[in-house]
């Protein structure tokens, strides 16, 4: 049996424009994943600066606007010894529809002392705004 030719250009071009929308949808979810995978190991580096204590290292992940405004020794200034944070774990990113701001929920294991000399170990969410500025990821400084 033979099929009418004209059928089969139709069929063709059906399989075509099916597999372009395709590609375009997963072109579109793969740079929105990666951003967020970028934006995940931005927020864990400027954790792990502040666990170590390198306040100027943790300074550079600040956005473009906020360290034109606030110098490094101020900064720095702001974080005191009773507490020590251990460990930071990003828990989920939630960018908004543009992708230019960002929810970075992390979740901080810490350490410090209570009252009378003991020693209380904990863990708290805290939710971070991030900015997409200029092609990079900068942390919202509240």
């Amino acid at each position: 049996m033979r099929s009418n030719g004209r059928f089969e250009w139709v069929q063709l071009l059906a399989v075509l424009a099916l597999s372009l929308i395709l590609a375009g949808c997963t072109g579109l979810a793969g740079p929105k994943a990666d951003s967020r995978q970028v934006l995940a190991a931005r927020a864990e580096a400027r954790w792990a600066a502040l666990i170590d204590g390198d306040f100027g290292k943790a300074y550079g992940y600040e956005s473009p606007a906020y360290r034109a405004a606030t110098p490094l020794r101020l900064f720095s200034s702001r974080f005191g010894s009773a507490l020590r944070w251990d460990k930071a774990e990003v828990i989920e990113v939630l960018p908004d529809a543009e992708g230019e701001t960002a929810v970075v929920r992390m979740m901080i294991f810490y350490t410090t002392m209570d009252p009378v000399g003991g020693v209380i170990e904990g863990q708290r969410p805290v939710d971070e705004t991030w900015v997409n500025t200029g092609g990079d990821w900068w942390h919202v400084n509240d």
